[in-house]
């Protein structure tokens, strides 16, 4: 084998175990970092001082997202770099006192002398101190003496992990308040999502504000970022709010005018189930499910499944209950249905679809139908508040028992 190439098979034996000397050293550097807090995270979890910090509201595996990181970061740093032909050589010349014989030869291969003879003497020589030359004499051990906190720390975390829960910081009661408080935090947050999933669907505004505070509550309580004092207060302050809310709109002229219309239209004979459930819908704020009977009958004029009889029932229903809503708030969509009532007089059922698709567009977009949906919709989201807030003066009560 050329002396060149046996010298540079040796110093790439001897880089390689250079690199892995490396990657150990500084992973168990960062390991070893990376053990500390995760200890005394564990630690103080088991022991409830993370309890009583209020910072429990994780999983208390997450502690080892340090470990993790720190181990993350230590492959990252020991991969990080290169070890040159030349470094290779001069760390085997400092470990085994070569003189400088394998650093001088990587030098004059690279960058070759005027006097191009003295590089094949040099070459001869270097790997002639190569054929027995052992990367771990170099090197010396792959594992440091303080790889041995390694499974030191390993055995300690094990220990701390496997220990059953010792509270000190905190009593059995307070456990299981904090417990029934986090459970119904989570129920509050389903409540929410579920409140402004349908308040953004019906454009409510102010309902779905109100459902995004409730949200945070319940994420707070659910974290245990409150106690039970602090949590029944804003929950007593939000149904505040709420209340007011409801009374002002309840209170507003245009909702007033709105209730009247529609109970004068539900005191009179209807003669049709489809414009009842219409009237009644309309009366309680679920103005989403009113629409969608417009629609259904909407599909039914087009297919044809209404008789002439029950088109002429439909044409008298939709007339009494536009006039009910004449000189009312919703005043537009009481034409609307009138309309759609001359249509079907008419035998025009294609109109007549038409009609009621603009009455169900004027229901969606009028101010009154609006706020007298906002208005059912907070005042449900009252007594759901009212029912949380007596769920959490409970919580005391089955935290003890």
């Amino acid at each position: 084998m050329p002396p060149e190439l046996k010298l540079r098979n040796a110093l790439r034996g001897i880089a390689a175990r250079m690199r892995a000397c490396v990657l150990v050293r500084r992973l168990v550097v960062c390991l070893v970092v990376g053990a500390i807090p995760t200890l005394l995270l564990i630690a103080a979890g088991k022991t409830g001082l993370l309890f009583k910090m209020r910072l429990d509201y994780w999983p208390l595996w997450y502690s080892f997202v340090p470990l993790a990181a720190s181990a993350v970061v230590g492959i990252v740093w020991g991969l990080w770099g290169h070890i040159s032909d030349f470094q290779a050589a001069h760390a085997a010349d400092e470990a085994l006192g070569l003189r400088e014989r394998l650093g001088s030869a990587v030098v004059f291969a690279n960058e070759p002398p005027q006097r191009g003879e003295m590089l094949p003497a040099l070459l001869a020589d270097a790997a002639q101190h190569c054929d027995e030359l052992d990367p771990r004499k170099v090197t010396g051990p792959l594992f440091p003496r303080a790889s041995l906190f390694v499974p030191a720390f390993g055995i300690i975390l094990a220990a701390l992990w496997f220990m059953p829960q010792f509270n000190l910081f905190a009593t059995e009661h307070e456990m299981h308040e904090r417990e029934a408080l986090k459970q119904e935090g989570k129920e509050l947050e389903d409540l929410a999502r579920e409140i402004e999933k349908k308040a953004k669907e019906a454009n409510l505004e102010r309902t779905e504000r109100f459902a995004g505070r409730i949200e945070s509550l319940g994420k707070d309580l659910a974290r245990g970022k409150l106690g039970k004092r602090e949590a029944m207060k804003e929950a007593a302050e939000l149904t505040d709010e709420i209340k007011a809310m409801h009374r002002e709109l309840a209170e507003s002229s245009e909702v007033g005018s709105l209730q009247e219309a529609l109970a004068n239209a539900r005191d009179k004979k209807l003669n049709t189930g489809e414009a009842s459930r219409i009237l009644d819908d309309m009366a309680a704020g679920d103005m989403q499910s009113a629409q969608q009977r417009l629609q259904d009958l909407q599909n039914k004029l087009q297919s044809g499944e209404l008789s002439e009889s029950e088109q002429q029932q439909l044409a008298e229903d939709l007339q009494s209950i536009g006039e009910s809503l004449q000189n009312s708030s919703a005043e537009d969509l009481g034409e609307a249905m009138q309309q759609a009532s001359q249509s079907l007089q008419q035998g025009d059922t294609q109109q007549a679809s038409e009609d009621l698709q603009q009455a169900s567009e004027e229901m969606q977009q009028n101010s009154a139908t609006q706020s007298l949906s906002e208005m059912q919709q907070l005042e449900s989201l009252a007594r759901e508040m009212e029912f949380a807030e007596e769920e959490m003066s409970q919580s005391d009560c089955e935290g003890g028992t």
